[in-house]
């Protein structure tokens, strides 16, 4: 489960079509942690394009399947 959180976070193509396509968002730096209620907690660093918002980042990511809080910050 966690694996397909961060293809879809990198937006890693999931169609032939999409292959072709410029690199987009791409994970620099990841830490994974373990709660006590057993979900998860992924700490990530995302490169992403000039072009993107971070309000398109965190609605994109927030969408997400068992995704249940997002915090975004632009550096």
């Amino acid at each position: 489960m966690l694996t397909e959180v961060i293809q879809k976070i990198e937006g890693r193509p999931m169609t032939e079509q999409r292959k072709t396509r410029k690199p987009g968002r791409a994970i620099r730096r990841m830490k994974i942690k373990d709660l006590d209620d057993g979900r998860q907690l992924i700490d990530m660093v995302l490169s992403a394009p000039d072009h993107d918002y971070a309000t398109e980042i965190y609605y994109d990511v927030k969408k997400i399947e068992h995704v249940m809080s997002v915090e975004v910050e632009q550096l």
